[in-house]
């Protein structure tokens, strides 16, 4: 970065207030940012922004003269933006994905309006070529199935249309060459070849106006680091290396002698990260990490001062520059700090001011979050360790969580916004990080004193920094947790230092070293063991003595192990046999290995998950006290979202099997603390009897606690209890306010199809065929996203199974309701009948071999079921569709079917209403479960065509499993 900026007296903020500190809400932390990929519009007058929203995903247009922001371009949710960027000041290249497709676009602005266009040709842009505006450097790919590239300078307009008939081609030999790069500052072509042969990655490089191409660097195989930067004059190249020495220095690299010359800059205390050079080959700036931060060096003088300046006015924090332009007249900046999420500044070196324009978390602006403390420590040998203390705010549970992180080697803490850190310290625990021995950053031999320390100098660091945080703060309890080695590190803390640590939790941890060694077949040869060894250290009989595993009888404290069981980083059989000798020795541990999980999680609903179940572990372990919902409203909500995603995961299964009774009581805690999803959860559970015994009174009591909590779900779910009468007295003024309520707090599929449903059955005074026909429209959920869509027509089978079989319509509405329900199932004919082929009782018979399909056995034509334990057990009819004089497989029609049950006491019910649709020359079967068998009485199987006649009726009377069994199975259950 290079600009020369008059200083004047000071630097103008405009800053956000923030209120006093409360715990986050666990889904606004593990989040996304809300707005990422910024950039300056060259003449600086536009700053564009990537915004991923719930039904679609923009790139936003900031006007820096008017502050207005604006929409200019809208994609779907299935569509994969990777990279966008300005290519002059009216267009922008927007590289997107869709089903697996990569396609280019081209936004043309005119009048703050941008019209997006498709790129014609295919293949990747390698440079925008901003000293020719109309022109770009582009990769264009060889043949449609090829892997080569050819490289054109190109027309804009030429590239959209895939003309390149008037390009300028880059001759090249691209056999080996696997992407393309380009060197702005020394206008240099750049391929980076890989031969196969010897495993050689080698760098050519050829001037844009053309030239021979030149080899000026090769890499092969080496035990330093070395890293390409960028050129310094045509016969040298910079590069970051270790080479002799032990920090991560700057030097020069030889083009002719393909030898590593002078050191062009090392900083004393700490490994560079990155640098940059001017056009005339002076070192512009180096990067490096220290204090958790990283810094940035600029050797213009302008420059480093007005970066000092920056850092006085945002203490502690991290100061980014993200882009610039106009001569480096207007800048855009990004702050990051460990109680900042992140903002992003726009300063005017004429004005001398920077403003805020935009907060990466825009729900998280408000909230003061807890800042950490350096604290340097001197290790037993006098090494010398940062670490880092962060203290919560108002709520303190006096409770210290050590928090060693992964690696171990060449990983390192930081003091950037940590989510994990700031979740508990919101929670009331104080959080201590330390770069023990083996962190990176701080050189080669700090580096190396970390391997093979597993249990030993590690932790004695570790515990270092512990005791001297204990000495200056009064700490009621300790515990440890971590993640990876981290975990390891928790449980060996505990293990050596018994009478401090009162809880240990360990995630995706390594339990057992000399398992690490002979894992599989692969990690028993030779070559891996080497690089295993490089971090564990050699292997040796007495790793042992150092794994947790064959001490957990000096474990004392309470320990909950998390592990995934497709981690194949930290073999998922270190915790399943650190879990097997704690149970045998009967000590107290808690475990939840995720099924489909690996070496940690791959959405942020499983990083919530996790640490809402380390939370509660805590507390229970601990024996905290919750607070007082009149205390602290927000924290009670906090905990409402934690317990709810902790019921998620037995609900759902997380682990190997579904829990509902350990669901049930997280949600009835969630829905203590006033969790509207949880609190319909636990209605749900009392309607269907599962897993408690059914009560209708009390479905109806936690969905009208949900619906005050403003649930949509509940709103949902009133508002068809209302429609059809189930339980409660058929009401459709009480059904309208729920379900618009319900769509007015959230429009998705469930709740506008289920209001199409309303409009098309309910009584004149609300029937809409307009609004109907219009909400069952799949189109518009398609512009969202295909799961969207997929959601919408499901939803739609249920709710055109209801118009058919109650709405009263005119012959004009319902040629109307046809018109709709074609887009969609694309029927052929309205009117059928059926032929049946089996009623009564069916079994379901499971495919044996791979690929084979299962199939439903008819064994009984009888009407009178009496319910099995039988998962496989179905009754129903088996039928073929009927239309006179058509048999073609491309026909097509649709049938609504549903169950109508009446109970011994007359109340009518509908269950499972939907739609079967195809062609009418293959059965169709339509079943119900033993299972969904609740209470004696009839079940009425009905069928109509579209044209809503009653194509069949068929009565069945059903009885229950007898209630000694149920109850049986019941206590089984439970146990």
């Amino acid at each position: 970065m290079r600009f020369i900026i008059f200083l004047l007296a000071g630097i103008i903020l405009i800053y956000s207030t923030a209120l006093n500190a409360k715990p986050v809400e666990a889904d606004k932390l593990y989040a996304n940012p809300d707005n990422t990929s910024l950039l300056l519009s060259p003449d600086g007058k536009y700053v564009t922004s990537y915004r991923r929203q719930e039904k679609e995903q923009t790139l936003e247009l900031i006007d820096l003269k008017s502050n207005q922001i604006m929409s200019i371009a809208k994609m779907m949710l299935d569509i994969t933006m990777h990279d966008y960027l300005w290519l002059n000041n009216t267009q922008i290249f927007i590289s997107v994905e869709k089903d697996s497709i990569n396609s280019s676009l081209i936004g043309n602005l005119k009048n703050r309006q941008m019209s997006m266009v498709l790129i014609k040709a295919q293949g990747y842009l390698v440079h925008p070529l901003p000293e020719d505006p109309q022109r770009v450097l582009f990769a264009r790919k060889h043949g449609k199935n090829s892997d080569r590239h050819d490289l054109y300078i190109v027309e804009i307009n030429d590239l959209i249309n895939d003309d390149f008939s008037n390009a300028e081609k880059i001759k090249h030999n691209d056999k080996d060459t696997v992407v393309y790069f380009y060197d702005h500052d020394f206008k240099r072509v750049i391929t980076l070849e890989f031969v196969k042969k010897d495993k050689t990655v080698k760098l050519k490089y050829i001037p844009v106006e053309g030239g021979k191409w030149k080899d000026f660097f090769e890499i092969k195989d080496v035990d330093y680091r070395l890293e390409p930067v960028g050129f310094i004059n045509d016969e040298k190249f910079a590069v970051l290396t270790n080479k002799d020495t032990d920090k991560v220095v700057l030097r020069e690299f030889d083009v002719k002698s393909q030898e590593i010359g002078k050191i062009i800059y090392q900083h004393p205390n700490y490994d560079l990260s990155s640098a940059g050079f001017l056009p005339d080959g002076k070192l512009d700036f180096v990067k490096y990490s220290q204090h958790g931060l990283t810094k940035t060096l600029y050797f213009d003088k302008g420059t480093d001062r007005f970066l000092k300046r920056l850092t006085k006015t945002f203490t502690n924090q991290e100061v980014y520059f993200v882009d610039k332009a106009v001569y480096d007249q207007v800048i855009l900046l990004y702050v990051n700090g460990s109680d900042q999420p992140g903002e992003y500044y726009l300063y005017e070196s004429m004005k001398d001011r920077a403003k805020l324009l935009l907060v990466s978390y825009p729900e998280l602006k408000d909230i003061k979050f807890s800042p950490s403390e350096l604290i340097k420590v001197k290790a037993s040998d006098g090494t010398e360790l940062e670490a880092f203390l962060t203290m919560p705010k108002e709520i303190d549970h006096s409770t210290l969580l050590v928090m060693p992180h992964g690696g171990p080697i060449d990983v390192q803490e930081s003091d950037r916004f940590n989510k994990d850190v700031q979740y508990f310290a919101s929670r009331g625990f104080a959080v201590l990080r330390v770069n023990f021995r083996g962190s990176s950053g701080f050189g080669k031999a700090f580096l190396e004193k970390g391997v093979g320390e597993f249990g030993r100098l590690i932790e004695e660091d570790i515990s270092a920094a512990v005791n001297r945080v204990i000495e200056s703060h009064s700490f009621k309890y300790v515990c440890a947790m971590g993640s990876s080695y981290g975990g390891y590190s928790a449980a060996m803390l505990a293990i050596k230092n018994p009478d401090l640590y009162d809880c240990v939790i360990g995630s995706f941890g390594v339990y057992d070293l000399p398992l690490i060694f002979n894992t599989s077949n692969l990690r028993s040869t030779e070559e891996y063991r080497e690089t295993i060894a490089r971090t564990v250290g050699e292997y040796s009989e007495d790793m042992v003595d150092y794994s947790p595993v064959y001490m957990s009888d000096k474990l004392k404290a309470p320990i909950l192990l998390i592990a995934g069981k497709l981690d194949d980083t930290a073999d998922f059989e270190h915790s399943n046999r650190f879990k097997y000798m704690l149970k045998k020795r009967n000590h107290p541990v808690e475990t939840m290995f995720y099924k489909n999980e690996g070496h940690g999680h791959s959405t942020w609903g499983g990083d919530m998950h996790e640490a809402a179940l380390c939370y509660d572990f805590l507390m229970r372990s601990l024996n905290l006290m919750l607070p007082d919902k009149s205390d602290d409203p927000d924290y009670y909500k906090a905990l409402g979202d934690d317990y709810a995603g902790i019921a998620d995961g037995y609900e759902f299964g997380y682990e190997d099997e579904e829990d509902h009774d350990k669901s049930f009581d997280y949600y009835k805690k969630a829905a203590e603390f006033g969790h509207g999803r949880a609190a319909f959860n636990i209605g749900a559970s009392y309607h269907s009897g599962d897993p408690v015994e059914k009560n209708m009174a009390k479905a109806v009591e936690y969905y009208r606690k949900a619906a005050d909590q403003d649930y949509s779900g509940a709103h949902n779910r009133l508002a068809r209890m209302y429609m059809e009468g189930e339980y409660l007295e058929q009401d459709w003024d009480k059904a309208y306010t729920h379900i618009t309520k319900a769509q007015s707090l959230e429009d998705n599929p469930e709740n506008n199809i289920m209001l199409a449903r309303f409009y098309c059955t309910a009584p004149d005074k609300y029937k809409n065929i307009d609004e109907c026909t219009r909400l069952l429209d799949i189109e518009q959920y398609k512009l969202v996203s295909k799961h969207t869509a997929q959601k919408a027509t499901m939803e739609s089978m249920s709710a055109i199974s209801w118009i058919i079989s109650e709405g009263k319509f005119s012959g004009d509405e319902l040629i109307r309701i046809h018109e709709t329900v074609k887009k969609t199932f694309a029927f052929t004919h309205s009117k059928t009948s059926i032929k049946v082929v089996d009623e009564g009782e069916f079994s379901l018979e499971e495919g044996e071999r791979f690929g084979e399909s299962d199939k439903y056995v008819f064994f009984a034509e009888n009407f009178d079921i009496k319910a099995k334990d039988d998962e496989k057990g179905r009754f129903g009819i088996r039928f073929t569709p009927d239309v006179p004089g058509v048999d073609g497989i491309s026909d097509r029609v649709v049938i609504a079917l549903r169950w109508v049950q009446t109970g011994t006491d007359g109340n009518k019910k509908v269950f499972n209403s939907r739609i079967l649709f195809g062609p009418p020359i293959i059965k169709w079967p339509y079943f119900a479960e033993y299972k969904d068998i609740k209470e004696e009485g009839t079940w009425e199987l009905e069928m109509y065509d579209l044209e809503q006649n009653k194509i069949f009726s068929r009565k069945f009377h059903v009885t229950p499993m007898d209630k000694e069994k149920t109850e049986d199975i019941s206590v089984s259950q439970k146990s």
